[in-house]
């Protein structure tokens, strides 16, 4: 397209004197054309061009490079994992940006396993999708896929996309439906409806300037360097010797030897009449022509020079890390606005195909600003003395600071598997904190700390933390249970048959039939008969032996106490996942659903008293986790 001058630039600021907007001014002829490039120049600049090839590539590859993070049941999450992995989902996600920014338009067609013409033009309905339906996914090109019309229904849910897709040749005419389609642009259009194509500009056509200006600047240094030194030398009558071929053959023979000679001798023979000279070319400012034309490039392309061009950052105390928050700060804004729609009708789908309701499940892109290892170590030593302080003020049981400190330990993924090591340890009732009140520390704001910062508890040169002394104190007071418990079942004494004053105390479930062969029953112990019920603990824990077993458990299955050998567990021996455990009840425990006798039923997953999967991050730790023993029924593996 050539330039028009009949529409000059018009700006507000204009000068008669100067001429400055008059007609000799020349910037007054001056105009903005559009020359577009087709896809031979585009693939051209891509292939033979490593800037051009690292600004396509770089932000596609940002986008997964972290990839993200699931929150939902640990069985739902692994499944979908599963499936991305075997369908290549995150290969295909930055083959397909990288198309859409090279090309202007890239596309993922979902493979459902139909091959009938008929069936692929029809809405894909994700919620009728069967069971291990989803086969594959691939990544093509805008030129993979042809449009012939658009859907210009602005009430229809596919406005702007096309009627249908055509399969390049290769299946012959074979329509695609939009809802098998996923669309990823590049720039987009400033109005869409002008256009006669679904698809976008390349990001290459807005950073073709830029490019070609680093691109010409480096030639023309690389072509000044056969001219970095040039050797100058006069002859007399140099038009006479040029005049004849013999005459002119002598004379370059002359100085082929000459310049041998000099490169051997370090030396140069010159006759009567003949001068020598060498020419040199100043390259001092070069090197900063090129070192702005790359900057330039860099901020026409949004992508910092530090990544763009591995360099590290220019300047006295310079880290760029403001430039490189920036960048992710841009990252992971495309994240959320361009690829997060993408994504979730693709994960619709993949959580049908797997049978998960896609509802139970929500995910975050993982940040791309990593902590290094020192840094995350401090951060992690500064939350855990903050938890220290709360937690010996006293505001709340040592219980929910167990929790608590779980939860953020799981966020964090300071340990590896946590996640599981605490739902187990929770179900079990072998967590690190002891239920009941936690114990009160005095707390003084100007209390002084460790050299190393710490909270403690002497002067200056202490370093015995305030944690320390909480731990020791958690540690007298379990002892102390420990002993109160075993003084009661020594003084026990047996009651005797017919005295209703020496009954022995029976737990009462609350609805329990006495003679309901479903209810598991806990026999009664004898209480003492001198001493007066604990402080601590108003009911002691029954001994194994006195747990009957609930009615329904198959007889082969293995019994043994529980960790703390206050309960008893049934194990399928084929499937040690498979059990239940029957729990008495802690009168002290904060949490109602373990103030009566409670069951735990896990098969694969924790299940509530019907019997179904409970979801969650941490379903050991829910109340339908615990079911009340008279309410539970063993309904088989």
């Amino acid at each position: 397209m050539p330039p028009s001058f009949t529409a000059g630039v018009r700006d507000s600021l204009s000068n008669l004197a100067a001429s400055l907007g008059a007609g000799k001014d020349k910037a007054a002829n001056d105009s903005f054309v559009l020359y577009d490039l087709d896809r031979g120049q585009i693939e051209a600049m891509y292939r033979g061009d490593w800037l051009a090839r690292k600004v396509v590539d770089i932000v596609p590859y940002d986008m997964v490079r972290e990839w993200r993070e699931w929150s939902g049941h640990r069985e739902d999450v692994a499944r979908v994992e599963a499936a991305e992995r075997r369908l290549g989902l995150r290969k295909a996600v930055q083959r397909a940006l990288t198309l859409g920014r090279l090309y202007g338009g890239g596309a993922i067609i979902i493979g459902t396993g139909e091959t009938d013409p008929a069936a692929l033009a029809r809405p894909l309905d994700p919620d009728a999708l069967p069971r291990g339906s989803l086969k594959f996914l691939h990544a093509v090109s805008r030129w993979q896929l042809a449009a012939p019309a658009i859907d210009r229904d602005p009430l229809s849910p596919w406005f702007g996309e096309a009627v249908s897709y055509v399969v390049a040749p290769g299946r012959g005419a074979l329509r695609l439906h939009p809802s098998r389609v996923v669309r990823f642009l590049g720039n987009a259009w400033p109005d869409p409806s002008l256009g006669a194509s679904v698809w976008s500009d390349s990001v290459l056509l807005a950073l073709y300037d830029a490019i070609h200006a680093v691109a010409l600047t480096m030639a023309g240094a690389t072509s000044l360097m056969h001219e970095a030194k040039v050797d100058v030398v006069t002859v007399p009558n140099l038009s006479e010797h040029l005049s004849s071929a013999d005459t002119t053959a002598q004379l370059s023979a002359r100085f082929a030897y000459a310049a041998a000679m000099k490169s051997i001798n370090n030396l140069l023979l010159l006759g009567d009449g003949e001068t020598w000279a060498r020419q040199r070319i100043d390259f001092a400012g070069l090197p900063e022509m090129v070192r702005t034309f790359l900057q330039v490039a860099a901020g026409a392309a949004d992508i910092p020079v530090t990544r763009l061009l591995g360099q590290s950052p220019a300047g006295l105390s310079a880290t760029g890390d403001s430039d490189t928050r920036n960048y992710y700060d841009m990252i992971s804004g495309r994240q959320e606005i361009d690829l997060r729609p993408q994504l979730e009708r693709l994960d619709r789908l993949i959580a049908r195909s797997e049978g998960i309701d896609p509802a139970s499940l929500t995910f975050a892109f993982r940040p791309l600003w990593q902590l290094d290892a020192a840094t995350a170590a401090n951060v992690a030593l500064a939350k855990a003395q903050a938890t220290a302080v709360y937690a010996g003020l006293g505001l709340w049981p040592a219980a929910t600071t167990a929790r608590l400190v779980a939860a953020q330990l799981i966020e964090d993924g300071t340990y590896p598997g946590a996640e599981p090591v605490f739902a187990e340890a929770e179900a079990g009732g072998t967590g690190a904190y002891p239920a009941g009140p936690s114990p009160t520390l005095d707390f003084d704001p100007g209390q002084p700390r460790s050299p190393d910062g710490k909270w403690t508890t002497g002067g200056e040169g202490s370093a015995t933390p305030v944690g320390f002394h909480m731990e020791r104190e958690r540690r007298r007071r379990r002892e102390r249970r420990r002993r109160e418990r075993a003084a009661e079942a020594h003084h026990a004494e047996p009651a005797e048959q017919g005295d209703p004053s020496r009954t022995g105390r029976q737990k009462v479930r609350p609805a329990q039939q006495p003679n309901d062969p479903r209810s598991p029953t806990i026999a009664p112990t004898p209480e003492p008969s001198a001493s007066p019920p604990s402080t601590s603990s108003s009911l002691a824990h029954p001994p194994p032996s006195a747990i009957l077993k609930p009615d329904g458990i198959p007889s082969h299955w293995i019994e043994k106490p529980s960790d703390k050998k206050s309960g008893i567990r049934w194990t399928d021996p084929d499937n040690p996942n498979n059990y239940v455990r029957l729990m008495p009840s802690n009168p002290d425990s904060p949490f109602a659903h373990q103030r009566v006798p409670y069951i735990i039923r896990q098969n694969g997953s924790y299940r509530d008293v019907n019997g179904n999967s409970i979801g969650g991050s941490m379903p050991a730790q829910t109340p339908e986790a615990h079911i009340p023993a008279d309410q539970f029924i063993f309904t088989g593996p």
